[in-house]
């Protein structure tokens, strides 16, 4: 039987979290949010497609998430402003940026 493992978040408390069989995110109380597992299609919004981080990195552009939600192939966070910015595969225009087609690694502010 697999036990639960502490996650290395170096000290840093979580205010929501979302998970996927692929890879997780979490919301921390500042705001930013980091990721980790499998990087298909740049779901750990970090900027390129390396294959996976067994450890969480931080999303890029991200300082005042308040949520996150996941699917196997695109995340989306919702901003205390108000406003969404979502990463990950874009083949159906589920990123919401005006980019039908084209993944982003990068989280992309939803137009």
């Amino acid at each position: 039987m697999r036990r639960p493992v502490e996650v290395g978040l170096a000290g840093q408390r979580v205010s929501s979290v979302s998970a996927t069989s692929l890879y997780t995110c979490a919301v921390l109380t500042s705001g930013a949010v980091d990721c980790w597992g499998i990087n298909r299609k740049g779901t750990l919004g970090i900027g390129h497609l390396s294959r996976a981080s067994r450890s969480p990195v931080q999303a890029h552009a991200i300082s005042n998430a308040a949520s996150i939600t996941t699917s196997n192939f695109h995340a989306c966070a919702l901003l205390s402003t108000g406003a969404a910015m979502c990463w990950g595969s874009n083949d159906y225009g589920e990123l919401g940026a005006g980019l039908h087609g084209r993944l982003s690694a990068t989280p992309l502010l939803v137009l």
